[in-house]
């Protein structure tokens, strides 16, 4: 299988803090790709995915924050 077509769930280890740790263990397996959840520290986040060539195509969100999608675009 192409690891390249995988996309992790981030909610799935969010015990296993710090969130650098994750995105580079994936990057090393030759994922590229993450779903992210209500991430509170944006900047911080887009860095690391930055670093680890890394992208989220798509967001684990709860449905009152769609209240405010300029908060999530």
């Amino acid at each position: 299988m192409d690891t390249k077509q995988i996309s992790l769930q981030i909610y799935t280890a969010r015990h296993f803090k710090p969130y650098e740790g994750i995105l580079k263990f994936l990057s090393e397996q030759g994922m590229n790709k993450v779903e992210l959840f209500e991430v509170e520290a944006f900047a911080e986040t887009k860095e690391l995915l930055d670093t680890y060539n890394m992208s989220s195509p798509s967001s684990h969100i709860g449905f009152t924050t769609l209240n405010d999608t300029n908060s999530i675009i």
